[in-house]
């Protein structure tokens, strides 16, 4: 696989939708034929929903398509890809560090560190147990998931250390959830 193929890989959208979407659509076409309204009403919302899935996979490919030749045109893309390869990923390569340029894997996005304007982790908890731990940057007033973190404070070392590389690369970001 060539670099700009593992870079387009790394930073696009999830493949989820693309396979779970056409699984709906033919388990929503089973039970659809189904002799009572209730499959027929449950099948026509999986036909929907794995549709709409399908649509969204392809509207996202078109838009990192779109951004990859925009960068190639310009001149940036070089220079990404080489910043893309000499990057450290922490967080078993959920995010990757560069000199300019933050990673995140599978949000279609590139982000430079100038960007941040705070970084705080996210734990969410179900009955009193840990589900989903994440680092989360606030990106021009939006909430945007950089990496997933290790449930139950295991990474925590290494979370102090990307945050401390952060304020290191940023000074002005804002750390934790108060203002």
């Amino acid at each position: 696989m060539t670099l700009e193929k593992a870079f387009y890989k790394y930073i696009s959208e999830g493949y989820t939708s693309l396979y779970l979407g056409p699984v709906l659509v033919l388990l929503g076409g089973v039970m659809f034929v189904g002799e009572s309204i209730l499959t027929y009403l449950v099948g026509l919302f999986l036909i929907v929903l794995g549709a709409y899935m399908v649509y969204c996979w392809f509207r996202d490919k078109k838009k990192m398509d779109q951004q990859m030749e925009v960068w190639r045109n310009t001149g940036v893309l070089l220079g990404l890809l080489a910043e893309f390869q000499q990057s450290a990923p922490v967080f078993k390569d959920t995010l990757r560090l560069g000199q300019t340029h933050l990673f995140p894997k599978g949000i279609g996005k590139i982000l430079t560190y100038g960007e941040l304007t705070q970084v705080y982790q996210y734990v969410l908890k179900r009955n009193f147990m840990e589900s989903r731990r994440e680092l989360r940057a606030v990106v021009a007033g939006k909430e945007i998931t950089l990496a997933s973190l290790p449930l139950k404070g295991k990474g925590d070392e290494d979370l102090k250390k990307v945050v401390g590389f952060l304020l290191l690369k940023n000074p002005g970001i804002h750390v934790g959830y108060s203002k």
